[in-house]
C-alpha cells in the first residue's frame, strides 16, 4: 500500500496525488511508521498553518516517531521546540531530538546540537534556576513549559536583546511582566 502510494505521489508520474494521501492514510491508520510520517507531510503540506492541521500533523509524526522512524522524530522535536500542534515543551524537544540522534541520523543530531546552543537554551539555562528558587515544589515539566512559553510570547527585538546581553538584565524584566504570560 505505501509503495503503491510512493508511486502514485511521485512528481515524475503525477498519476493521483489524491489516491497517493488515501493509500497513505490508510496504511497510516493501519499503523505503517513511513506511512504516517508521509501523511503527516502531506497534511503539512495542505495545512498552511491552520491550528487544526497543526495538531493532526503532530499526531502522525509522533505515532510514526514512536515506532522509531527516525524521520519523524525530528519533526516531533521540532514540533515541541516551536509548539507546532502542541504545547511548546524544552524537555520532550530534547527528548525527541535525542532518539533521532541516538539512532545516529545526520539530520537529527544537527538539530540536536543546534536546540542546544541556541538563544533559546540559553534563555532556559537562565530561566531554571530563577523558576525553580521562586517556587522550588514546581516540577520540572511545568518549569520547561513556562520557559517555553515565555520564550514564545517575547517579541523579536526583546529575544535579540536577550541575546546581546548576559541574560541578567532580561532575566529582571520578565520577572516585572505581568503574570498572564505564565498562563496559557
Amino acid at each position: 500500500m505505501v509503495n503503491l502510494a510512493l508511486i502514485y505521489q511521485r512528481e515524475s508520474f503525477a498519476l493521483d496525488p489524491d489516491k497517493a494521501a488515501t493509500l497513505f492514510r490508510t496504511a497510516a491508520d493501519r499503523g505503517h511508521p513511513v506511512a504516517q510520517y508521509r501523511y503527516a507531510l502531506i497534511l503539512n503540506d495542505a495545512g498552511c498553518g491552520d491550528w487544526n492541521s497543526a495538531v493532526q500533523v503532530f499526531s502522525y509524526f509522533k505515532l510514526s516517531a514512536e515506532q522509531g522512524f527516525t524521520g519523524a522524530q525530528i519533526n516531533v522535536g521540532y514540533a515541541y521546540e516551536h509548539g507546532k500542534g502542541v504545547e511548546a515543551d524544552l524537555e520532550e524537544a530534547a527528548h525527541w531530538y535525542g532518539l533521532g540522534a541516538a539512532a545516529g541520523n545526520a539530520d537529527v543530531t544537527e538539530c540536536l546540537a543546534r536546540f542546544t546552543k541556541s538563544p533559546f537554551m540559553r534563555f532556559s539555562e537562565v530561566m531554571w534556576p530563577k523558576i525553580t528558587e521562586a517556587d522550588p515544589t514546581t516540577s520540572s515539566g511545568a518549569v520547561s513549559k513556562m520557559i517555553a512559553s515565555l520564550w514564545h510570547k517575547m517579541d523579536d527585538a526583546t529575544k535579540a536583546a536577550f541575546v546581546r546581553s548576559e541574560g541578567a538584565e532580561s532575566v529582571a524584566r520578565f520577572f516585572e511582566m505581568p503574570r498572564d504570560l505564565d498562563s496559557d
